[in-house]
């Protein structure tokens, strides 16, 4: 995969201000699993209890120390999501652009499993979405090519793979991308980005901030891209590093496995260090 500088990785307040605004709102949270820092077992959701006795003091074997991530490596050779489906076309093997990338799609683990793209048009049909199975894409720095063409178009079929499903819908409808739904092994991109982002604050979940982006990185999800809301002390987004256990696809958060200072220095730091060259 060849390197591709990473785009778009601050937000205007205004856009995320009118994205903040238009997100879903939080899901319900079980009587067990919701409660305010003293324990009462009221519904707050900027405070809901991390899962386990003393979960704030425990971490998966996995987790890298904020302090000795280096965000540099990551954007040498890693390639913004944002910028994939905002800017790079879909060409065929013979090198006619043909269709636009709508989605990737991972398994939890952060495995891309395939990217979903809306090709055709004119191939004497309408435009039509395909699921193209990650090993079969060839990406470079400006193009994504799939083996995808006009004969052998039922065979990347969007439903085809048993981790996306079409959404029940009404005969008037025509099922797109965002009429799918993924199954308890996948997630999309989409369903990701959007997300809130929460940290360990002692033993509950406290809101951090907004994802706006990720990054992916020799074929898997490497890190999330947050923009810590205001209060933080951070005015620019910062990529941590994803881990899938916890990830529940389409909540309306995602629990990182770090404390609020942690998380806060790791980004101020950057901020710093970045002024300073």
């Amino acid at each position: 995969m060849m390197n591709l500088n990473i785009k778009r990785l601050e937000r205007t307040t205004a856009v995320l201000l009118l994205t903040l605004a238009s997100a879903t709102p939080a899901m319900a949270q079980s009587d067990q699993d919701t409660a305010d820092a003293d324990g009462s077992g009221s519904a707050d959701a900027a405070k809901v209890r991390v899962p386990g006795s003393n979960a704030g003091a425990v971490r998966a074997p996995d987790v890298i120390a904020l302090a000795e991530w280096n965000t540099d490596d990551l954007y040498a050779s890693g390639v913004s999501v944002d910028h994939i489906l905002d800017d790079v076309a879909v060409y065929g093997e013979t090198g006619e652009e043909i269709g636009s990338v709508e989605n990737i799609v991972f398994d939890r683990s952060g495995e891309i499993r395939s990217v979903i793209a809306e090709v055709g048009g004119f191939w004497d049909l309408f435009d039509t979405h395909v699921n193209v199975p990650w090993d079969e894409v060839q990406f470079t720095t400006d193009r994504i090519t799939v083996p995808v063409n006009e004969d052998n178009l039922p065979d990347y079929g969007m439903f085809k793979p048993s981790y996306l499903a079409a959404r029940e819908a009404s005969s008037e409808t025509r099922v797109v991308d965002d009429d799918l739904r993924t199954g308890p092994v996948a997630f999309r991109a989409t369903d990701l980005i959007g997300d809130f982002a929460r940290v360990e604050d002692g033993d509950v979940y406290s809101d951090y901030g907004y994802i706006n982006d990720l990054v992916i990185d020799d074929g898997r999800l490497a890190a999330v891209v947050v923009s810590p809301e205001d209060g933080y002390g951070v005015r620019r987004p910062y990529a941590y590093p994803y881990y899938g256990y916890g990830y529940a696809p389409g909540s309306s958060y995602y629990d990182m496995p770090y404390g609020r200072d942690e998380a806060t220095t790791a980004a101020q730091n950057e901020e710093q260090r970045s002024a300073t060259q």
